[in-house]
């Protein structure tokens, strides 16, 4: 299999980003229609969420390292080599992600592996340790990119295991052998993020992280997004960031009914962002979920996922 080298980021490229909350299995209600909504939305980079990294669990026929998409086994390495999915739960995923990025505003899709209350991260370390483990990752992330070229690259949500050499380790791994972009999801103290963005550009004399989705509610609520910012444009020697201004892209809840967030609708969307115009390189709406299927009303209505889009680009560019 071949693997195309991702394009590079542009400065002048507003990067207007959607989480995409819920696992596309071949019966998932209402699934298409959405698609075609995101597809035409004005979002320009798609994030599924979650991609997990499990622990081994022979209950559930799970072996160390194996993927799961939220709970539905996407990658198995049970039967002593690796298997796409394994459940046939994903025999329409290949063709709905070629058409995301075929039939619209979509340029990029990215997996996000880890979430809170998730172990994904020390399974990470835990498969780091060993060459064997080493060897099961790069072999499963091998299967999941030949089945799923579309993927561009992953983000990395770090919630639970803050180790900064086997994450670096990850960063480079599958950014040399598969060309992979890599994004990270901080929401709370720079340092740990700061160390990984140096110790993959001491490692690969370049730098594969193509920006910080900085989370902005929830457990990161209060951040400022341009001090992110300074302070990598402070350690650029060290980082090799090769534009501090574009790299950071703030990111907010949706307005929902789930009580996450707080959720905010798209006109405070471009209110929150329009003083970092020209600051940062983008933003993001947490989640899909919440403006698809549980919103909250926003002036009476209900916000459509366009306006979400378009409340970014507006106060962005």
């Amino acid at each position: 299999m071949t693997y195309s080298k991702p394009k590079k980021i542009k400065a002048t490229q507003i990067n207007n980003v959607l989480y995409w909350s819920g696992t596309m299995l071949d019966n998932a209600p209402n699934l298409d229609p959405q698609l075609q909504a995101t597809a035409a939305s004005g979002f320009n980079n798609i994030l599924l969420w979650s991609l997990h990294v499990n622990t081994a669990n022979p209950s559930k026929q799970i072996a160390l390292g194996d993927f799961t998409w939220n709970d539905t086994l996407l990658v198995s390495s049970q039967s002593g080599k690796q298997v796409f999915d394994p459940t046939g739960s994903f025999t329409k995923l290949a063709t709905r992600l070629k058409n995301l990025l075929s039939k619209g505003t979509v340029k990029k899709i990215f997996f996000s592996i880890g979430a809170g209350g998730t172990s994904d991260f020390t399974t990470i370390k835990q498969l780091y340790s060993t060459a064997q483990g080493q060897a099961t990752l790069q072999n499963n992330f091998s299967t999941l990119l030949q089945k799923l070229p579309a993927i561009t690259g992953f983000d990395f949500d770090v919630e639970d295991c803050f180790d900064a050499p086997s994450t670096a380790w990850l960063t480079g791994m599958l950014s040399t052998k598969f060309n992979a972009a890599i994004t990270y999801c901080p929401y709370g103290s720079r340092s740990f993020w700061e160390q990984c963005l140096e110790s993959v550009y001491q490692a690969l004399k370049k730098q594969p992280v193509v920006w910080f989705n900085l989370q902005c509610y929830s457990g990161g609520g209060g951040q400022d997004p341009v001090s992110w910012a300074a302070a990598i444009k402070k350690n650029q020697q060290k980082n090799g960031v090769a534009n501090p201004s574009v790299f950071i892209a703030p990111g907010y809840a949706a307005n929902n009914q789930a009580g996450d967030g707080p959720g905010i609708c798209p006109n405070v969307f471009t209110s929150t962002l329009t003083p970092y115009k020209g600051k940062v390189g983008g933003a993001f709406v947490w989640n899909s979920q919440h403006i698809f299927d549980d919103p909250a009303p926003c002036n009476g209505k209900t916000a459509s996922i366009q306006d979400y889009a378009a409340a970014i680009t507006k106060a962005l560019q």
